[in-house]
């Protein structure tokens, strides 16, 4: 695929793009990338944090526009991932960082690095591009569209774990250690599309410690029972992520519960076995889906962006992508 040049005066003819598996002057990136979102030193470290965290940094990829001088002009990464849709591990590619210096915005540079993206995600494989954004219809121009989360949302009570079942925080540090199982035996239920595989021999405790949560985990004499993690988001608690044992889904609404404070609140979570009968059902936005190339999932075939979504949106098995895979 051959990439859009900038639009523009003739100096933007001779911007130089590379593509890197890491920051050329990580320092200076982070400080672009803050700078362009409006942030100071803490939103660098944060852009630090989520790149130099990243279990798949060695496989991500940064691009980046630049002048003959060096001075960078634009840039994005590209994130590598493997997601599970209908219980199939799909490689997908994530779009994340896109940042343009305020004075060169309106010249089609992030346009020309999109391009270039969805090119090198097509060559190495990918079979689907994500993204997360406040402006979906820049992206639309793209071949992305949107895709809803289906999240369930009911009222927790308060409720003690089962007799014999001790209840404790867990650092997000540790999670590799206590929690990596469990979360893997979530993983191969199947019960919600779009959750990240997290493979063995990847360390994932440092990426999970920099999302804001609070952590929770049961264990009895054998070991780690099961474990959730939430965040509060404009007065109620999103249950970002759980998993368990097959004989500990009933440690769930304790956990919900310590997440909660021990009080009656309300909650929204992916879809698993922990909520009322009659909970409810809210939509998430703001993710974006772009298909590559087609894409079978237990003998559908699905070639066009539009078709899949409308898959994903109505399957049985809702996709709920959760706030702690975000890159």
């Amino acid at each position: 695929m051959k990439s859009e040049e900038p639009k523009g005066d003739g100096a933007m003819d001779n911007l130089k793009l590379s593509c890197q598996n890491a920051p050329e002057d990580p320092k200076s990136w982070y400080d672009f990338c803050a700078a362009a979102f409006g942030g100071d030193a803490a939103l660098a470290r944060y852009f630090q944090m989520g790149w130099e965290l990243d279990p798949h940094r060695k496989e991500n990829r940064i691009l980046t526009l630049r002048r003959p001088d060096g001075t960078l002009l634009s840039t994005l990464a590209v994130i590598s991932r493997t997601v599970l849709l209908d219980g199939c591990p799909v490689k997908a590619g994530g779009i994340a960082t896109v940042c343009t210096r305020k004075d060169q915005q309106g010249k089609g540079l992030a346009g020309r690095l999109l391009r270039e993206a969805l090119a090198r995600m097509t060559e190495q494989g990918d079979a689907i591009a994500l993204l997360g954004t406040a402006i979906p219809d820049y992206y639309r121009k793209f071949g992305w569209e949107p895709l809803a989360s289906r999240f369930s949302a009911w009222t927790a009570e308060p409720v003690s774990p089962p007799p014999g079942v001790r209840l404790r925080p867990l650092d997000p540090e540790d999670w590799d250690a206590a929690a990596a199982g469990l979360y893997q035996a979530e993983s191969a239920r199947g019960r919600r599309n779009g959750m990240v595989l997290r493979p063995r021999g990847t360390v994932w405790g440092g990426w999970l410690a920099q999302k804001g949560c609070r952590w929770f985990l049961t264990e009895d004499a054998a070991g780690p029972r099961a474990y959730a993690a939430g965040a509060d988001s404009d007065g109620v608690l999103e249950l970002r992520e759980l998993g368990c044992r097959g004989d500990a889904e009933g440690d769930l609404p304790a956990l919900v519960s310590a997440l909660c404070g021990g009080v009656r609140r309300e909650v929204t979570g992916p879809p698993g076995p922990y909520p009322p009968p009659r909970a409810g059902e809210t939509l998430v936005h703001g993710l974006m889906l772009r298909l590559l190339r087609p894409l079978t999932l237990n003998g559908r075939t699905f070639a066009d962006t539009a078709a899949l979504i409308r898959h994903l949106e109505t399957s049985p098995t809702p996709f709920a992508y959760s706030e702690n895979d975000s890159f």
